[in-house]
């Protein structure tokens, strides 16, 4: 029986975090 595996996701990614913005 095979598990439902994800298509290439992530584990825990950012939503466009901007890195030290003014």
């Amino acid at each position: 029986m095979k598990q439902n595996q994800p298509t290439n996701q992530p584990t825990n990614q950012p939503t466009n975090q901007p890195t030290n913005q003014p």
